[in-house]
C-alpha cells in the first residue's frame, strides 16, 4: 500500500512540476533577456544555443524531459521500495524463526527437541546469509542516496527558504520521505533481529540436556549481533536519518548566509 502511494506521488509530483514550469514559461523568458541568457524555459533548464526556439522543439522537448523524468523518479521509488518489501519479507523470516524456537521448546520428546534445534540452528544461517546478501545489495544500489541526500536536501531547502517553490518543496518531501523509508525497513530489521534471543529467554531453553543447551548458546550469541543494511555512513537507521538531516540543517544554514 505505501509503495503504490508514492508510485502515485511520483506520477502527480512528476505533472505538477511540469504544469508549474509551464505557467514560470514568461518569467524565464524575461530572465533571459534582462540578464542576456540561452536558456530554454523548459521543464527542467536547459542551456539553449540556438536565439529562437519554433513551438514544435519546444514542446518536443518538454515531452522528452516529461518521459526521462518520470522513468528515472519511479524507478528511484521502486528501487527503495523494493528494498523496503524485501526488508519486510527477511522480518517475516525471522518471525517465523522466533516462533519455531518457541514452540521447539515446548516438545516433551528430548529426541524431537533436538532435531528441531538442528533445524532451527540451519534456518538461523538461512536468514543471517540472506541479511548479508540483502546488505550488501542494498550498499551499493543506494549507497550513494545516503552519500548525497544531505547535500541535496541542504540545497533544496535553501531554495525553499530563498523562494516559496512547488517544486522544490516536492524534491524536500521526496527525498525525506525516500530516505526515511530505507532508515526505518534498516531499523525495523534491527529491532527485529535483537528480539530473537529475547524470544529464546522466554523459553525453558536451560532444562535441556547439555548438549541442546550446548548449541541454544551458539544461538543465543550470535543473536547479539543483530542483521543489518549497510550504508556509507554505518548502518541504516533512525540514528542515521536524524545525523544526515542535521547535516542537511548545517548545508542549508550555510548557503543562506552566503548566497
Amino acid at each position: 500500500m505505501t509503495s503504490a502511494l508514492m508510485l502515485f506521488y511520483t506520477v502527480i509530483a512528476v505533472f505538477l512540476y511540469s504544469g508549474q514550469s509551464i505557467m514560470e514559461y514568461p518569467k524565464c523568458q524575461e530572465r533571459n533577456l534582462k540578464e542576456n541568457l540561452h536558456e530554454m524555459c523548459s521543464l527542467i533548464p536547459l542551456w539553449n544555443p540556438f536565439h529562437e526556439v519554433t513551438n514544435t522543439v519546444w514542446w518536443s522537448v518538454c515531452a522528452c524531459q516529461l518521459l526521462f523524468c518520470s522513468i528515472i523518479f519511479m524507478s528511484t521509488v521502486s528501487v527503495i521500495f523494493l528494498i523496503y518489501n524485501v526488508t519486510l519479507m527477511l522480518i517475516s523470516h525471522v518471525n517465523y524463526f522466533k516462533e519455531l524456537i518457541i514452540n521447539t521448546f515446548q516438545q516433551d520428546d528430548p529426541r524431537v527437541k533436538t532435531e528441531k534445534i538442528k533445524y532451527c540452528i540451519q534456518y538461523h544461517k538461512h536468514i543471517i546469509n540472506l541479511g548479508h546478501e540483502l546488505s550488501y545489495l542494498v550498499n551499493i544500489t543506494v549507497g550513494d542516496i545516503t552519500l548525497s541526500s544531505g547535500i541535496c536536501i541542504g540545497c533544496i531547502a535553501n531554495q525553499s527558504m530563498n523562494e516559496l517553490s512547488v517544486r522544490a518543496f516536492m524534491h524536500l518531501f521526496g527525498f525525506c520521505i525516500g530516505f526515511f523509508a530505507l532508515c526505518h525497513a534498516g531499523q525495523v530489521i534491527i529491532n527485529e533481529s535483537s528480539s530473537i534471543k529475547d524470544a529464546i529467554y522466554s523459553t525453558s531453553w536451560y532444562l535441556c540436556d547439555w548438549r541442546t543447551m550446548k548449541d541454544v548458546r551458539f544461538i543465543l550469541a550470535r543473536s547479539q549481533i543483530p542483521i543489518g543494511l549497510a550504508a556509507p555512513f554505518g548502518f541504516l537507521g533512525y540514528p542515521l536519518y536524524m545525523m544526515i538531516i542535521r547535516r542537511s540543517y548545517s548545508y542549508a544554514t550555510l548557503l543562506n548566509q552566503t548566497t
